[in-house]
């Protein structure tokens, strides 16, 4: 159990023993459109038989561990919001699937997917900003 703590408090993002966070700050997320939105790429993608199913499959094994079942945020952030942390054209996406963040426990999906999954995982992910989906359902207060 001890190593445990001792690996998430030395992941990077997580607060560690400095009760910093190496998190981009909130003000780096934008909201605005990108150019020609939506990508001509990612409708073409989305837009072939079974792509659709496979994307929601892919996201459902590796992904909503951290993103939640929804893409509604958890430990991961939320991917129905409007705001990005790191772009918001489709090439970002894939940027950041492939790479993985130096900031937050997103690892890089280089090498454990093929090009062609990372970049139909993209086009999905693209596809979801802006829908805000909700992670939880509204639950009443804990009875007295």
């Amino acid at each position: 159990m001890a190593a445990v703590i001792a690996l998430v408090l030395s992941f990077p993002g997580s607060a560690g023993a400095t009760g910093r966070h190496d998190w981009p700050r909130p003000e780096s997320a934008t909201q605005e459109e990108p150019a020609g939105y939506p990508d001509p790429n990612v409708v073409k993608l989305l837009s072939q038989p079974g792509a659709m199913t496979e994307a929601k499959r892919t996201f459902s094994i590796y992904c909503t561990e951290c993103h939640g079942l929804f893409a509604g945020g958890g430990m991961g952030p939320n991917l129905t919001d409007p705001q990005t942390l790191y772009g918001a054209r489709y090439e970002d996406y894939v940027r950041i699937i492939t790479n993985g963040s130096p900031y937050r426990p997103m690892p890089s999906w280089k090498g454990k997917l093929t090009g062609e999954r990372i970049r139909l995982m993209a086009a999905f992910v693209y596809s979801l900003r802006g829908t805000r989906v909700t992670a939880l359902p509204d639950v009443p207060p804990w009875p007295n």
